[in-house]
């Protein structure tokens, strides 16, 4: 027989803390779900959630950066999207030229965000912003120039043409 549990107020009795075991609950499961408000027989008997991740080695991730990915994107491919290790270490990251756009459009594209970008920029030399706005909005224009340049090393590659 086992010994009841004793939970400030309350006290659990040795056939619910019996019940608590053979449900795979350990005190401290029940602890919390009788603090979060749980009745006593809901906290002894739902089982533990266990989030299902697929496992994959650190030789798979040493395979998807010699793939040219980075590790947090393989990560999430097998994690987040429920992708095979196999497919998530091995296919290539293309969502740029899933766009379809043509040379002419491409161009065009990187002249409205550079154009975009010098207008926040102006407007932000002219206009007072209080100090915290213009940290984020200088990290916003951080981002925005590393996507153009981006976007024109894309449009130079021999893969587009």
């Amino acid at each position: 027989m086992v010994k009841p549990w004793n939970m400030g107020i309350l006290t659990i009795t040795s056939e619910q803390v019996e019940t608590a075991l053979n449900n795979g609950l350990k005190r401290h499961n029940v602890q919390t779900r009788v603090d979060m408000g749980w009745p006593i027989e809901k906290a002894i008997t739902q089982p533990v959630l266990r989030k299902r991740r697929l496992r994959y080695t650190e030789q798979d991730e040493i395979e998807a950066q010699l793939n040219g990915i980075l590790v947090g994107t393989f990560r999430s491919r097998v994690n987040n999207f429920k992708w095979s290790v196999e497919r998530a270490k091995t296919e290539p990251i293309n969502h740029i030229s899933q766009r379809g756009l043509t040379l002419m459009e491409w161009n065009e594209t990187i002249r409205g965000l550079k154009q975009q970008l010098a207008e926040t920029e102006q407007w932000l030399q002219e206009n007072d912003v209080p100090q915290s706005l213009k940290k984020a909005f200088d990290h916003s224009l951080v981002k925005q120039k590393k996507e153009i340049t981006r976007l024109e090393y894309y449009v130079k590659s021999e893969e587009f043409i």
